[in-house]
């Protein structure tokens, strides 16, 4: 595996002005191979994954090195990164920017334009210059790992991350795994339930939570369906918005109820089984949202039970497996993904997908 070579500066000039034209709305269809390279190299996207999520979160990236100040409000509003504007006509975008110059449209177009342009190529080629990571070897998982696994005729990539989860980039949906309560951890607690549920928040200026919106819709769900107070079925699965994990181009948070808490106890339950008929739950709700959503392509899991539930991480990953494989072997539009927080977790995921593969 190899990484892209170090990007132009000429050339991520060009393509961020054809972007400051079409939006991030057109992303999908620009196809930036410099940005997208520089993307790789940041490590926001594995080698040869990098998409249009990953394009947005590199330019989020390089507009924040700005500074903030004129330029770095100018270049937020070029590219269309300020809440509301991502779909504003590039003539509206030029006309706001300019106004923070205080200048003529005409003017800006003429001067200060290519002055943002240029210094978020800048601000990219600082970011990139440090990065280009290794590949990740046997021993090593690494900020991620891609194991082909093959399924049926066909060979599967499948992604393995090693970070929280609140990094990843562009993956449409993650699945968060829960009780059978469908009460989320606290906010202050480190779990991956607790971590999505930070990160999807909508805060303030000093980090006050505003709307705590994964808890919300949640209790939304709740209420709708009469289960106050009362447990769901073990392997039920609940969609929710992404929130603010939006902006860097989750689309759905899907939450599995897989443990169920010991009346009287701290401890919890849980049927390996169950984890089995949660993956194949998420999937059937994938298939059914693609009609609201239908750019659905890509799902990351956690391993089920392997935190509060007690499950060894190779049991989790073996019933998990049970399922994804039958999933994949029914459905070859879905890119896969796995994220563990530590690398001995990550490890147990990428010897399970060796095991599959020589098996």
């Amino acid at each position: 595996m190899t990484y892209p070579a170090d990007p132009s500066h000429g050339a991520l000039v060009d393509e961020l002005r054809r972007l400051r034209v079409e939006g991030l709305v057109g992303l999908r269809t620009l196809r930036p191979r410099e940005l997208l390279d520089a993307a790789v190299a940041c490590g926001l996207a594995p080698p040869g994954r990098a998409g249009p999520a990953a394009v947005e979160a590199l330019v989020r990236r390089a507009v924040e090195e700005l500074g903030g100040g004129r330029l770095g409000d100018a270049a937020a509003y070029t590219f269309g990164l300020r809440p509301g504007t991502r779909d504003w006509p590039a003539q509206d975008r030029r006309r706001r920017s300019a106004e923070i110059y205080g200048v003529s449209v005409d003017r800006f177009r003429k001067h200060y334009e290519a002055r943002v342009l240029a210094e978020t190529a800048d601000a990219i080629l600082r970011l990139a210059a440090p990065h280009h990571p290794g590949e990740a070897t046997p021993d090593k998982a690494g900020p991620w790992h891609v194991v082909p696994v093959p399924i049926d005729s066909r060979t599967v990539p499948i992604t393995v991350h090693t970070c929280s989860v609140d990094m990843l980039t562009g993956i449409d949906v993650i699945v968060s795994s829960a009780n059978t309560y469908l009460e989320l951890a606290h906010t202050f607690t480190t779990s991956l339930s607790a971590c999505l549920r930070r990160a999807a928040s909508r805060k303030g200026p000093s980090g006050e939570i505003l709307d705590d919106t994964l808890a919300r819709e949640l209790s939304a769900w709740i209420a709708r369906h009469g289960r106050a107070g009362l447990t769901v079925a073990p392997g039920t699965v609940v969609p929710t918005s992404a929130g603010d994990l939006a902006q860097r181009g989750i689309l759905r948070i899907y939450h599995a109820a897989v443990v169920a808490p010991r009346p009287g106890t701290n401890a919890y339950d849980i049927d390996p089984a169950h984890i089995s008929l949660a993956v194949a739950n998420v999937f059937r709700l994938a298939r059914t949202e693609r009609t609201e959503f239908p750019e659905l392509r890509s799902v990351c899991l956690p391993l089920f039970g392997a935190g509060r539930g007690g499950l060894a991480e190779d049991v989790s990953f073996t019933w998990i497996w049970v399922a994804l494989a039958a999933e994949l072997a029914r459905d070859d539009g879905w890119e896969v993904h796995f994220v563990a927080r530590y690398p001995d977790t990550a490890r147990t995921i990428v010897d399970g997908l060796a095991a599959v593969t020589d098996g």
